[in-house]
């Protein structure tokens, strides 16, 4: 309880009791939803089919905590990254997309990076036959043309 307080997960109230605070919730909570202020972050993953957004083919929304569940995400989205296998000389080979590392990172990135304070929207990953999308709320921190040449 004093590292959870140290670190400033839960407080200690007037009567002893504890309460817990948004970052405590959104890393730990076993259900966000009972969270009615956090309920809208938890991380959603969508599949779609080919290349558009009109073609959903499955959704799916973690509701728990993003420590608790960071990893089920992570394999989550393994399962849904287009692969292709080839039998080559008896070995069988799994050839995916994109890394499981980099999947790993866009995810870990997508949710610390969001802008808590803004409602109504969360962290969500896109998956398409050819490319993977994350996106949160919030707008970025560095102007776009630090990334980009004016010139380009």
């Amino acid at each position: 309880m004093h590292n959870m307080k140290d670190e400033e997960f839960i407080r200690e109230m007037d009567n002893g009791q504890y309460a817990i605070t948004n970052m405590g919730a959104l890393l730990f909570a076993k259900d966000l939803n009972r969270f009615s202020h956090l309920k809208r972050k938890a991380v959603r993953v969508i599949q779609y089919k080919r290349t558009g957004r009109t073609n959903a083919i499955r959704e799916q929304v973690l509701t728990q905590g993003y420590t608790l569940c960071f990893d089920e995400i992570c394999r989550y989205i393994d399962t849904l990254i287009p692969q292709k296998e080839e039998i080559h000389i008896g070995r069988r080979q799994v050839h995916r997309m994109f890394p499981e590392k980099a999947v790993r990172e866009m995810l870990g990135n997508m949710i610390i990076h969001q802008e808590l304070t803004m409602r109504g929207a969360g962290p969500m990953m896109e998956i398409f036959d050819t490319r993977v999308e994350a996106s949160n709320p919030g707008c970025l921190l560095v102007e776009m043309r630090r990334y980009i040449p004016y010139w380009a």
